[in-house]
């Protein structure tokens, strides 16, 4: 039994011949995800892939997980609408403190700033059925910097907010 976990960042029209750090082409997203289903992998939940590794449930023999890190809006934009006609779940991780912001990807000033999805719109995925939530961290920080009461902020803050503002469990 094998499962792969696919993660993106970013998934956007891009010119072609043209590269954007952390970010995919869509129509290279779409073709890798068409690719991975003609070998015969089967999208499954997080929740899935989580109680088969309890030991409680049973998954395909080639499963993938689909993750979007950073819940940008490309996701609602670009993505979501494929993924929903072709019954594709995805677990999204969102960053508790950027919901409904903006902010770069890199710490370079020229790096574009990138819309986070809000609580309207995260709310209208998981409606759709298919989108389970995680959590992120709360402001984004490399947790090998961090201690204590930062860390604790970072992760059970982030938890906390998100399963009271969109009422589901953040495992």
């Amino acid at each position: 039994m094998t499962c792969v976990i696919y993660t993106c960042h970013n998934v956007v029209p891009l010119a072609a011949g043209t590269e954007e750090r952390g970010t995919v082409d869509l129509n290279t997203f779409l073709r890798q995800l068409s690719w991975l289903r003609r070998l015969g992998v089967r999208f499954i939940p997080m929740s899935d892939l989580r109680a088969w590794l309890l030991d409680s449930k049973k998954i395909p023999k080639r499963s993938a997980v689909l993750t979007f890190d950073d819940a940008l809006i490309s996701i609602a934009d670009h993505v979501f609408p494929y993924l929903k006609q072709q019954a594709i779940p995805i677990t999204i991780f969102v960053i508790a403190g950027l919901i409904g912001r903006e902010s770069r990807f890199s710490t370079h000033a020229s790096a574009p700033l990138r819309r986070h999805l809000d609580l309207a719109q995260l709310e209208l995925l998981l409606n759709a059925g298919q989108v389970e939530i995680g959590a992120h961290g709360y402001h984004h920080v490399n947790f090998t910097r961090g201690a204590g009461d930062d860390l604790w902020q970072e992760i059970y803050h982030a938890k906390e907010i998100l399963e009271t503002s969109l009422k589901v469990e953040v495992p």
